[in-house]
């Protein structure tokens, strides 16, 4: 048995540690958020033949909602992409449609520099939507902001984003850091 344990534990490091995950730089951008912001918004996703990776997400686009146990477990996320960025996502299954005004884009290969905003939420499955037929416990919708498009429904077995938040206090859904802490001493200089 420790023998197996052992096993198990050097496969996890090995691959929370290969160059594919990213996770020394990314955890390292999330626990700077934490000590600024009071949270730091982090992404473990397990892309299908690229294997697990990690991100940290930036807090301005990063929105929490907690449970009643206080705990955050519905996030939405928003970001940005060019047209060649969101044809490379769909090749690697983040994404299952593209919107047809984006694909004329690449095709075309004009405004090549604009970006499309995607909505990411990520929630408590309640089982009265299909998820892209998944039954995941956790549901998860994509959808294109300009085009108002749903790119892919699918599920996960657990979070894949969760916001860590250094101290909280009663009544708040985000955290406060040592940075704000001192901001009005900052502010004063």
């Amino acid at each position: 048995v420790r023998q197996w344990l052992e096993q198990v534990n050097d496969t996890l490091f090995a691959v929370r540690y290969s160059p594919a995950a990213n996770f020394q730089s990314q955890i390292h951008e999330t626990l700077g958020d934490i000590m600024t912001f009071g949270n730091g918004p982090f992404l473990v996703d397990d892309i299908v033949g690229i294997g697990i990776r990690y991100r940290s997400l930036p807090l301005a686009y990063t929105f929490g909602m907690e449970n009643a146990a206080g705990l955050i477990d519905c996030i939405h996320r928003e970001w940005s992409m060019t047209p060649f960025a969101v044809m490379d996502a769909m090749r690697k299954g983040i994404i299952d449609t593209c919107p047809d005004q984006i694909a004329d884009e690449y095709a075309q290969k004009q405004n090549s520099e604009k970006t499309w905003d995607f909505i990411h939420a990520i929630c408590p499955n309640d089982y009265d939507e299909d998820d892209g037929g998944s039954k995941k416990p956790i549901s998860s919708v994509i959808v294109c902001k300009q085009t108002q498009t749903t790119c892919k429904r699918s599920g996960y077995y657990t979070q894949p984003i969760f916001i860590p938040r250094y101290r909280v206090n009663s009544r708040e859904t985000y955290g406060r850091g040592p940075g704000v802490d001192v901001l009005p001493t900052i502010l004063q200089l």
